[in-house]
């Protein structure tokens, strides 16, 4: 699977990034859709997401890699991060990097990746 993803947008008021990333990799109809994959509609995990993506076949880490200082981000992952300068652990943010562009669930396409603080990373890889 190549070629730009669909784009979908979270709710401004949900946490449903977890959910909207996985709408746009699996190239689901809906948000609602990835909830009900997933069993939820909030806050997800690393677990959720990965039991997701390999009930459709994906391969991908177990768990987050740590990004390290100047490290390359690999060309599909799922990105973890945190407002820049705020990290708290009551707000957190998931984004897809696809082959080399962004899928920010809250902006959009190529949204910059400056204002977030990206700690770690779940390298992904399709059918």
């Amino acid at each position: 699977m190549t070629g730009p993803l669909p784009v979908f947008l979270q709710d401004p008021q949900s946490s449903t990034c977890g959910q909207t990333c996985i709408a746009m990799l699996l190239r689901l109809s809906s948000v609602d859709e990835a909830c009900k994959l997933i069993g939820k509609k909030g806050g997800t995990r690393t677990k959720d997401l990965v039991k997701a993506l390999r009930a459709h076949g994906w391969t991908c880490s177990t768990k987050r890699v740590r990004l390290r200082p100047r490290a390359l981000l690999p060309q599909r992952a799922i990105l973890f991060a945190y407002p820049k300068g705020r990290r708290k652990k009551c707000w957190r943010h998931w984004i897809i990097i696809w082959e080399g562009s962004s899928y920010d669930p809250s902006f959009g396409r190529d949204t910059n990746l400056g204002i977030y603080d990206i700690t770690s990373y779940i390298e992904i890889s399709p059918p």
